[in-house]
């Protein structure tokens, strides 16, 4: 069986050959094919600036500029797919490459959907909020909440009219299930997990090797992912506990800027650094940067309390991540997120938009001491959830059921 898979990033073994930084995101499609480019062959396409062809260590990859007709029939002719597994339905292209792909049977896994995430892209900010923190980089690259959210509601056309046009589909939740199916009532439905990336499924969070009264968060890039609520919830915790610190995944805002540096800053950055110094937290929150794999692990293990604090996500593996890990976790109620907090992590789940309840769920958790039957709770969830034998099994059977489906309707 030969399956092509479309990314939407580039990978470790071709992001070095081209001379391009490695990507941070999409770590766990690389671990995914590890396992399975062993029992099938496997192909890669990517959109990058230059054309590019090469197998590397067993996979053929891909590198196109664009998509069109002509060199997307030059990729088929080559690589010859018995099926396309396109992963991610954020971007225009993935429509073209299925309206593209003729004969050849398609199925979609869905990551994130940009036409649902749209409602909820400005994070609760009001529009005045918006406009009187926009910069010059909003203005220039587009980079406002307002851009953003713009942005995808029209990738999320292209995306409503590929899933209505696809057969198949992959999921992880009741609520990306109900999505694909009020696009399309007709598609067929797989449920398949993710695997996470390698170093998570090592290591165990203990209590007394954890930073007392430290939280961490894993991104500040938009509103959507809700850093400013864990602010102003901070604003209250700091009154109980004087101590508390907030470490967060991401570039830093605070501080002395240089001149380059604030032109840097989008709309969001500059509201968000606004609001941790008007409620006097500049020396509460830590930015740590783009952090890799290893230095998400550490901080996961040296939090008290990891907060997942977005206003909709899926399937976030940054989630998966610190379950696995058994760190204690607040996540606000939002998308697929329930799916992912069973009982006993339910108890940590709050609204999006009441910070009073998530700055109680984090007094909460400094209040506990005895975190080791939560610990094993937690880990024995996200180890079966995200057991990868079994989700390789999975998938190679979806692929398997797909092309039996499809050679039936020919």
């Amino acid at each position: 069986m030969k399956v092509l898979w479309i990314s939407n990033v580039l990978f470790d073994d071709i992001a070095d050959i081209v001379g391009v930084n490695r990507s941070t995101g999409g770590g766990w499609m690389q671990s995914l094919l590890a396992l399975v480019k062993t029992q099938i062959k496997i192909g890669v396409v990517a959109l990058h600036s230059n054309t590019f062809f090469q197998e590397i260590n067993g996979v053929g990859y891909y590198l196109l500029s664009s998509i069109n007709k002509n060199n997307w029939k030059n990729v088929l002719d080559d690589f010859k797919p018995d099926l396309i597994h396109i992963h991610g339905t954020e971007y225009p292209h993935t429509y073209k490459i299925q309206r593209y792909s003729g004969n050849i049977p398609c199925i979609v896994s869905i990551q994130g959907l940009v036409s649902v995430y749209s409602r909820y892209a400005l994070g609760g900010m009001h529009c005045k909020e918006i406009f009187r923190f926009t910069t010059l980089k909003d203005v220039l690259l587009h980079s406002s909440p307002w851009s953003i959210q713009r942005s995808q509601k029209k990738r999320g056309m292209y995306e409503k009219q590929l899933i209505a046009n696809i057969n198949y589909i992959i999921g992880r939740t009741k609520w990306d299930y109900a999505h694909a199916l009020t696009m399309n009532p007709s598609i067929k439905y797989y449920y398949c997990s993710e695997v996470i990336r390698d170093t998570f499924y090592q290591g165990t969070w203990h209590y007394q090797n954890a930073v007392s009264h430290t939280i961490f968060c894993s991104n500040s890039s938009v509103p959507l992912k809700g850093i400013h609520q864990v602010v102003k919830a901070l604003f209250i915790v700091k009154r109980l506990y004087p101590d508390v610190k907030v470490r967060i995944a991401g570039k830093n805002i605070l501080g002395h800027l240089s001149v380059k540096d604030r032109l840097r800053l989008s709309g969001y950055d500059n509201y968000l650094r606004n609001l941790i110094y008007r409620l006097g937290l500049e020396d509460a929150i830590t930015f740590l940067g783009t952090l890799s794999a290893e230095e998400m692990k550490t901080e996961f293990l040296r939090a008290n309390v990891f907060i997942l604090p977005s206003s909709i996500e899926n399937s976030p593996n940054s989630l998966a991540e610190a379950q696995l890990l058994g760190v204690p976790i607040i996540a606000s109620y939002a998308g697929g997120i329930p799916d992912m907090m069973p009982s006993p992590l339910s108890d940590y789940i709050y609204r999006f938009e009441e910070v009073e309840m998530l700055a109680q769920r984090i007094m909460e958790i400094f209040q506990q001491r005895e975190w080791d039957k939560y610990t094993n709770i937690v880990k024995d969830i996200a180890h079966k959830r995200h057991n990868r034998k079994i989700i390789r099994n999975n998938l190679i059977s979806i692929y398997v059921d797909v092309l039996e489906t499809f050679n039936e309707t020919l």
